[in-house]
């Protein structure tokens, strides 16, 4: 898993940082300055979320399979939903202290949310998850090596 993991960051290393425009200094330090608090907002924001898709899934499941329909994907949402809020709430100290750990962690969150990309076909996701990739690896040398 960790060579699989090695190579993709390698790959987008390469088109993210080395072919991608780069950002300046002062919008990185601002995005580095941030991020706890995005990760923060998304851990607070991620947990009423989750009790929606649970709660939908819930309420559709019983119609749903009388109108043929197939709602086992609410648990897909809903468990990758979880390991990403988990994730981010775990990245919160890290990033405050600029710890390479707490932008790995980040990174496996958006690497999970590209099961629910590859799930939901939507172009405006998919926009998104390249967006949210290259901000990461724009700001992966402000975080040091340190686990």
């Amino acid at each position: 898993m960790k060579t699989y993991s090695d190579q993709l960051d390698k790959i987008l290393t390469e088109y993210l940082v080395k072919k991608a425009p780069i950002l300046p200094k002062s919008v990185k330090n601002f995005l580095v300055s941030v991020a706890p608090y995005f990760a923060l907002l998304g851990a607070i924001l991620g947990i009423p979320a989750l009790l929606a898709v649970f709660g939908l899934g819930a309420v559709m499941n019983p119609f749903a399979f009388v109108a043929g329909a197939r709602t086992g994907i609410f648990w897909l949402y809903w468990l990758t939903g979880g390991v990403q809020v988990v994730l981010s709430a775990l990245a919160i100290k890290p990033l405050f202290a600029r710890r390479a750990h707490g932008w790995r962690l980040m990174y496996y969150s958006q690497l999970l949310s590209v099961i629910l990309l590859v799930r939901g076909l939507s172009l405006g996701s998919l926009v998104m998850t390249i967006l949210s990739f290259y901000i990461l690896y724009q700001v992966k040398a402000s975080y040091g090596a340190k686990k």
